[in-house]
Parts: structure tokens; C-alpha cells; sequence
């Protein structure tokens, strides 16, 4: 009697279907000889299956309508390599013996025969009713007994059907709906096909590892599913995917009584095997699994999924075993977290890595399939913000849905939900899924933080490297900076296990680049910075400092700039545990610290390289013995990220220390002296003190040529000073000459797609710019679009000197009245500016003045009052109430109301430009 868990439907056509192919196939080989023999044995021979025989048949049917298709078996004369239709037409229709007087009953019985073969071969849906089996088989049994044919066989496989059949057992499905992960899909059952044909159906493993919520189970279930189907449909074969939960070895043994029991493994030794007491579970197991083996044999190309193995050593010994014979015919599929423990790919194994997730047009599909809302540009950014990762969309799309339909929050979209993950609060969001979802019962943040712990726990060196991760971002980070940080803390472990380690992580994920790097999801990102939190096993002096060393390896490495989001990373956790470097001071951490400012503030994250260079000075000031000349070279660098800030007070005072301490220890013609009053000039130019700021870039440049020769890059930049100096006093032939001269020298010295040569050139079209003839604009224009090239090869597309390069770009449009091409480049430079600077820095007030400008142009008024506005009210905050550029915005502002005809305010704005200057004046005086 069948079990009820199998489909009868199918076990009756696959039954059917071996009966027609074997046993059918068998007895019409005994009619045909039988038919044969009688009409030429004494003639021309008996049937012999050789070649002979089948020649003979050839030459008698080879001009026979019909026989075409036939003739090559007919040929060759062995039976055995006849299917049912050929010795179906051998029979009733060949000149030999359909048409030699064929016995009409026979030909009755081998014609029904014929036709059972068609209906079962050529099924519909791949399934017989009981009814329309048992009539089908009577049929077969009552044709077999009339032609005097064995019924043994025929009773055997029946009988048997009802102990054996095809059967599935799946891993869960979620309530939820999924889509097929085909690109992810084909490429494995393309592995499983290929280990299977290159192994000689001998066992093979394959196994798919990934992070918490990458979607294994639900991919091994796909493969299942198509894996039996194939069998089905193509085979006609016994065959069967069972899933075996190897969470523990309690799921392991519960999965192994259901096996052997589909199985009808002998109920009686089954029992026994459960119920003793005297057995371990690892015992009950082995010997369950031994059951098992016993009618393994009767199926074909079956597979065995072993699900959520969370500890591969532990299952692996219980599971069939690779070379074993008796489990030849058949494949196992493991999923699991532990990807250290599987072993390397190899002729009968084969892993997977699926913790990249899936494909941007699958996700997409996912979420508008499950949330019914979004199009395909806010699901993919949705998509890139949860890594590709199946559990994490799913959560998102059913929290979406839930929002929408149940009406909580009117006007709710995509966009709403990415603001909750910019806002931290993913995690929250994630419970409607788990309050509905049956196949997993964890949001994958809890899931995540679990794996996190578990394998923590299980190895030093993970715990190790999750600390650091933890302090760094989820983004690209090259693999041996990760393995340094784990040697400093443990110097006799070995640097290659240290990589293997990080390497076979599946919670990390490796790029294989030119050097290989290593990257997190962001979720994974989350965890680790709260088990790190959590965590107190690492010492955290040691730990950071460990870090800081670690992220010092990038110091003049070719993708130095990738660092900049470890550092911003880093330094919020240095914040956040309120990390103080100084207690401990250390001169090496403190240039280290100073590195991390000096390149934050060359890629253009000034509050960054301000951080990081105040802790710098700290630690240096607590040294037992200072080293004053270190001290002067922190001070000159926070004058110039205050300087860049804007905040040129601060800056003069920094550089005026710096000047100070080198003029005491190195003496006032030192090279490093040169750069202090090269620095103390360009602040005094912003300041607007243009003759102390001519006075400092001469004492500069006339140091620079004594010491380094006049071609020296060092003299260009002094040069270029010098330049800007003379070009605010409005001698431009004297600025032009001073800005040629510095492009000719770094253009021989650096070459010509260098930074230096992008200043000179931006100087140049400023200098052509305000020489103002039509062919001077052009000039202008070349020189800051050739500059603006520079910068964007060397910066990228989102620094503040590319930011400026913009800004000249957008004014020399205007004066040559392109206005739409200026207003393009003044709001790509404001853009980058406010992200940069913030929203009230002085720079951003200079955007704003342009863009006024622009839109004053192009006629449309009141945005242009806005953006001079918002220029003026920056500059009054930011600058002395006195300062010209504060004049500047007060007649801008006053030219657009008198455009507006608001009169009163536009004579406001004139009488306090005028008094401006009048003031600037008196006082020069």
C-alpha cells in the first residue's frame, strides 16, 4: 500500500512507462524471433541478432514505404538496441512478416501492444489515474497471455509500484511569493550535470555557502524542483529529492527516520533503531543511514539536499560518504554559513558562493512582485542599499506592502523606506516579514549577528578581523591590510591561514583584483560593529591602535584614495568609544594620525583631516620630549585645513606658530621656513592684506630659489602665489607673466597631466578672463576646461577643487553669454561644495554669488535675489563686516532689486557697499 505522501498518479505512469519500455519491449523481441524463425529458419537462417541476420531484414524492407526511419536499426540486427517502435513496425508492417501471413490475433495483440506504447510515451501531463492504469495493464497482461507470454514480470513491477515510487521533499517554502533566481540557478545545475556525467554517476558533492539571508534554502529548493523534474520527464526513472535538515544532529536524526520511512525501509528495524537507549544520536544516525543504502538502489539520479549545516565537521562523517559504492547513482547538496570547513573545489566536489545575492533585474522583480509598487529606478536603488540579499528585500517589499494597504502613513513610498535605512532603522522594519514567515523565523539583522557570534566564538582570528571590520567601512579594503591588523595583535600566527581564514568567510566577500580586497554587506557591517560593541575580549587601546596602523598601509599605495571611507569610519568609532590617543602618547601613532589628516584633506575631507590632525597635536604635545620640529609640521597643517575651511583667523595664527618654531630650530633660510611664509601669504591674500601677503610669497620664493634652483615646482607654486597676489592688485600682464612661468616649470617638472599643472592653468584663465576680449575668453575657457581634466583624472569628480574648476568654467560661460552652460557648471560646483564644505563655509557663499549671476542673466530675478541673498548672509557670518567680498554681495544684491524695481532695498544694499569701501579706504590710508 502506497504512503500517503506520494502522488499515485505519477507512481502509475512511471510504472506503466518502465512496463512498456522493458518488459513490452522484451516481449515483442520473443515475437519477432519467434515470427521470424518460423518462416525462414530452415531457409535462409534463424535470427541471431548479428549482423547477418539483420541485413537480410534490411534487403527485404529498404524499398518499403514507411521503413525509413527503421533501416539503420533493422540493419545492425540487434534486437536488444530496438526500442518498441521499431519492433513494432518489424512485426505488423515489414515485408518479412506483417505482410508474410501474420497470424491475425497476432497481429491484434502486438497492434494494441503498439498502441498502449503511444499513449504512455507520448503522455500529457505525465500522470495515469488508477482507473486508467489498471485498464492499460490488463490490457498489456491479457495481450502477453494470448501471445503465450510470461505475466511474471508484469505482476512483479506492478506489485512493486506500490512499494517504491518518485517522490520530493523540499526545504520550506516562505509565505511569501519568490521569483526563479535563473541567473544564479543555471550555472549550479549546470555543476551538478557536469560533476554527475564526469564522475560516471559515482556520488558527488556541491555545495552552496553564503551569509545569513543570501537565499540558499530557497535556491536549493529551486534545484530541487527542477532537478526531479528533469528526471521525470526526460528519464521515465525512479528517482527522488529529499531534504535532510542539518541544523543539529536532532534535526539530522528527526530527517533520517522520515527518509528511511518514504524509503520502506523494514519498519520493525527502523524502530528499534529509534527507540534504543543505549544508542548515541550519532550512532541511530549511522545506522539509520545504513537502512537507507539498502534501497538506494532502486532509484535513479536522485539527490539529497542537506540544509542549514551550521557545523560541517559535525555533519559531514554521517552523511553518504564520497568512493562509497553503494551510494553511486546519486548527488548530495549542502547549504551552509561554514564555508571554512568545505573542502576545495575538486573532481567529485564543487562550492558556491551565493553571498553576493541576486542580479539587479531579479531583485527588482522580487520587490515590485511582493510590495505591487516602484518603478524600476527606486527599486534598484532599494535593491543596491540591501546588498541583493533575498531575505533582506523581501522584508523590505512585505513592510512597504503592509504600510501602503493597511493605509498607516498616507503617501508612503520606496523613498520614505530608504530614509528609515538612512536613519538606522532597517531592523525595525524587518519584523512584518518574520511575523508571517513560516520557512524562517529570524529577520536577517538577528540572523546576521548570530552567524556573527557563533563563528567569533568558534575562531580568534575571525573575532579578530570582525573587530577590525568593525572599525572600518563596509567598502573596499585590500585583504592584507585586514591580515596585518590580525598579525600585530598575534605574531605567531601564520600571514597565509590568516588570509585563508578571511578568504572562506562567507560573512566576508573577496574581489579578485589585481591585489585582492575584501567588502562587506552593509548589514554584516551593522553586526560586527554591534558585536564589537558588545565585546570586550579585545583590548581597546591595543585594538585601535592596531587599526591605525593597519590603514597607515595605504600610505602611497596606487588606490590610496579608497582609504578615505575607513578613516571617516574610523573615526566615528573613536568617537564613539570616546578612544583617546594622547593617554598613551606615541610619536609613531601621532605621525600616523597626522598621515591619516594630510590625505583625508588632499581628497577633500577637511573636518576629517581637522580630526584627525587636533589628535595628532595632542599626542605630540604629551610626548616626555617633543619633537618640535613635528610639532610645526601639525601646525602647518591644521593651517591649512582651517584655511580651507575658511576659517582664516585660525589659520594665521597656526601658521604664524609654524613660522615661529622653524625660524628658532631650522633658521630663517630653511626650505621648510620658505613653505611657512608661502603659507602665512596666501592667508594674509584672503584676508585681503595684499602687501603683507606679496611680502611673505617674495620672502618664499627667494628662499626656494636659493635652496632648491629656480625649476623647481616649490618655486612654481611661489610663482603662482605671487600671480594671484598681483592679479588682486589688477597688474595682470605681471600676474599672466608670473603664472607662465610657474606652467612651463611644473609642466617640465611633473609633466602635464599633474595637479600643479592644472593650478597654473586654472590661474592662467583667470588672468585671461579679466584681460576680457573675445579672444581672451576662449583662452580662459581652454585653460580651466584643460584644468578641470586634471583634477577629475587625479581627484575625482567630487572634490572641491574640481568644485572650483566648475565655478571658472560657469563664469567664463557667462562672459561669453553661453548662460545655460554657465548655470550648469555654477550648480555642479555648488552641489559639490555644500556636500563638502556645508552648507554656511565662505566658498559655498561664492557659489551662490555666481549662480546669482547666472540666473540675474537669464532674466529670472527673484532666484537670482535668492542665491545673492543667501551670498551675503553667509558672508556677513563668516567674514569681517569690512571685508570687500561683503561689498560685493551688497551691490549684486542691489543691482537685481533695482532689476526688480525695489527701489528702497536696492538703495540700501549700494549705500552699505559704499560705506564698505569708504571704511577700506581710510584704513589703507
Amino acid at each position: 500500500m502506497s504512503l500517503p505522501w506520494y502522488n499515485n498518479e505519477e507512481t502509475n505512469y512511471a510504472c506503466l512507462r518502465k512496463i512498456v519500455t522493458d518488459v513490452v519491449s522484451e516481449g515483442l523481441r520473443i515475437i519477432f524471433k519467434q515470427e521470424w524463425n518460423n518462416r525462414y529458419q530452415t531457409t535462409i537462417g534463424a535470427w541471431d541478432d548479428t549482423l547477418i541476420s539483420g541485413t537480410l531484414l534490411y534487403n527485404r524492407e529498404y524499398k518499403r514505404k514507411g521503413a525509413k526511419n527503421y533501416l539503420p536499426k533493422f540493419q545492425n540486427g540487434n534486437t536488444k538496441e530496438w526500442d518498441c517502435t521499431t519492433i513494432c513496425d518489424a512485426i505488423l508492417f515489414s515485408n518479412c512478416i506483417g505482410k508474410a501471413g501474420l497470424n491475425p490475433s497476432i497481429y491484434s495483440e502486438v497492434y494494441n501492444l503498439r498502441d498502449i506504447r503511444n499513449k504512455v510515451m507520448h503522455p500529457e501531463e505525465g500522470k495515469l489515474s488508477d482507473l486508467v492504469f489498471e485498464d492499460l495493464f490488463k490490457r498489456i497482461r491479457k495481450s502477453f497471455h494470448n501471445l503465450a507470454l510470461s505475466v511474471k514480470e508484469l505482476d512483479e513491477i506492478k506489485t512493486e509500484r506500490k512499494r517504491f515510487c518518485s517522490f520530493q521533499v523540499l526545504p520550506p517554502k516562505p509565505t511569501h511569493d519568490v521569483i526563479s533566481r535563473t541567473a544564479t540557478l543555471l550555472p549550479i545545475i549546470n555543476d551538478l550535470h557536469k560533476l554527475f556525467s564526469t564522475n560516471d554517476g559515482k556520488l558527488t558533492y556541491l555545495y552552496i555557502y553564503g551569509n545569513p539571508g543570501s537565499g540558499k534554502s530557497q535556491l536549493a529548493r529551486q534545484i530541487g524542483q527542477s532537478h526531479y523534474n528533469d528526471v521525470i520527464q526526460n528519464q521515465s526513472a525512479l528517482t527522488f529529492v529529499m531534504t535532510i535538515n542539518g541544523k543539529s544532529l536532532a534535526t539530522l536524526l528527526e530527517s533520517y527516520k522520515d527518509f528511511t520511512r518514504r524509503l520502506n525501509c523494514v519498519e520493525s528495524i527502523v524502530s528499534n533503531i529509534i527507540s534504543s537507549k543505549e544508542t548515541t544520536k550519532e550512532e541511530k544516525i549511522r545506522l539509520l543511514r545504513t537502512q537507507i543504502c539498502t534501497r538506494i538502489k532502486t532509484y535513479k539520479s536522485w539527490l539529497i539536499i542537506v540544509d542549514n549545516v551550521e557545523d560541517l565537521k559535525l555533519v559531514t562523517s554521517l552523511l553518504p560518504q564520497l568512493k562509497d559504492e553503494e551510494w553511486n547513482g546519486g548527488q548530495v547538496l549542502i547549504t551552509t554559513q561554514d564555508g571554512a570547513s568545505i573542502p576545495p573545489n575538486a573532481s567529485c566536489t564543487k562550492h558556491v558562493s551565493v553571498s553576493e545575492g541576486m542580479g539587479t533585474e531579479e531583485s527588482c522583480s522580487l520587490l515590485a512582485s511582493l510590495s505591487g509598487i516602484g518603478d524600476r529606478p527606486i527599486l534598484a536603488e532599494v535593491a543596491k542599499q540591501l546588498d541583493y540579499q533575498p531575505l533582506a528585500l523581501a522584508a523590505a517589499a512585505v513592510y512597504v506592502k503592509q504600510v501602503i494597504e493597511l493605509k498607516v502613513s498616507p503617501g508612503f513610498s520606496w523613498h520614505n523606506y530608504l530614509k528609515k535605512l538612512e536613519a538606522g532603522k532597517r531592523k525595525q522594519t524587518e519584523q512584518s516579514l518574520r511575523d508571517i514567515n513560516t520557512a524562517y523565523s529570524l529577520t536577517m539583522t538577528t540572523a546576521v549577528l548570530l552567524a556573527v557570534e557563533k563563528f567569533a566564538e568558534s575562531d580568534k582570528v575571525l573575532r579578530n578581523i570582525f573587530h577590525f571590520l568593525s572599525l572600518s567601512s563596509h567598502e573596499s579594503l585590500p585583504l592584507e591590510v585586514a591580515i596585518n591588523y590580525v598579525l600585530l595583535l598575534n605574531q605567531d600566527l601564520d600571514e597565509e591561514q590568516v588570509g585563508i581564514k578571511i578568504r572562506k568567510c562567507s560573512l566576508i566577500l573577496s574581489e579578485d583584483q589585481e591585489l585582492v580586497c575584501i567588502r562587506l554587506h552593509r548589514v554584516v557591517h551593522d553586526a560586527f560593529k554591534v558585536y564589537a560593541s558588545n565585546d570586550e575580549s579585545e583590548e581597546v587601546t591595543s585594538s585601535f591602535e592596531a587599526a591605525a596602523r593597519s590603514f597607515f598601509l595605504f600610505k602611497g599605495r596606487k588606490d590610496e584614495r579608497s582609504v578615505i571611507p575607513h578613516l571617516n569610519a574610523f573615526n566615528t568609532a573613536v568617537t564613539n568609544k570616546d578612544m583617546c590617543f594622547s593617554e598613551k602618547p606615541n610619536s609613531e601613532i601621532s605621525k600616523i594620525l597626522s598621515y591619516f589628516g594630510c590625505v583625508s584633506d588632499h581628497y577633500g575631507e577637511l573636518s576629517l583631516s581637522k580630526l584627525f590632525h587636533v589628535q595628532a597635536l595632542e599626542i605630540c604635545k604629551k610626548l616626555p620630549n617633543p619633537d618640535h620640529i613635528l610639532l610645526a609640521e601639525l601646525y602647518s597643517h591644521l593651517g591649512c585645513v582651517h584655511y580651507h575651511l575658511g576659517d582664516l583667523q585660525q589659520a594665521k595664527q597656526y601658521d604664524e606658530h609654524t613660522l615661529t618654531i622653524r625660524m628658532e630650530k631650522l633658521g630663517s633660510r630653511h626650505i621648510d621656513v620658505a613653505t611657512a611664509y608661502n603659507n602665512l601669504g596666501t592667508v594674509y591674500r584672503d584676508l585681503g592684506d595684499l602687501q603683507q601677503a606679496k611680502q611673505h610669497h617674495e620672502l618664499a620664493l627667494e628662499i626656494r630659489i636659493e635652496k632648491l634652483g629656480p625649476n623647481h615646482n616649490d618655486v612654481a607654486a611661489s610663482y603662482n602665489n605671487l600671480g594671484k597676489v598681483y592679479h588682486d592688485l589688477r597688474d595682470l600682464p605681471q600676474a599672466k607673466q608670473f603664472y607662465e612661468r610657474a606652467l612651463t616649470i611644473s609642466i617640465k617638472e611633473l609633466g602635464s597631466r599633474d595637479i600643479h599643472v592644472a593650478t597654473a592653468n586654472k590661474n592662467l584663465g583667470n588672468v585671461y578672463r579679466d584681460l576680457g576680449n573675445t579672444d581672451d575668453l576662449q583662452k580662459a575657457k581652454q585653460h580651466h576646461k584643460h584644468a578641470l581634466e586634471i583634477l577629475i583624472e587625479n581627484l575625482g569628480l567630487r572634490h572641491i577643487r574640481v568644485a572650483t574648476a566648475y565655478k571658472n568654467l560657469g563664469n567664463v560661460h557667462l562672459d561669453l553669454g553661453d548662460l545655460h552652460q554657465a548655470k550648469k557648471y555654477s550648480e555642479l560646483a555648488l552641489d559639490i561644495l555644500i556636500e563638502k564644505l556645508g552648507l554656511r563655509h565662505i566658498r559655498v557663499a561664492t557659489a551662490y554669488n555666481d549662480l546669482g549671476e547666472v540666473h540675474r542673466a537669464l532674466g529670472d530675478l527673484q532666484q537670482a535675489k535668492l542665491h545673492h541673498q543667501e551670498a551675503l548672509a553667509i558672508r556677513i557670518e563668516r567674514l569681517e563686516s569690512t571685508h570687500p567680498l561683503t561689498a560685493t554681495s551688497y551691490d549684486n544684491l542691489g543691482r537685481v532689486c533695482e532689476d526688480l524695481r525695489e527701489l528702497q532695498q536696492a538703495k540700501e544694499c549700494r549705500d552699505s557697499a559704499m560705506v564698505i569701501r569708504k571704511n577700506n579706504m581710510e584704513n589703507a590710508q
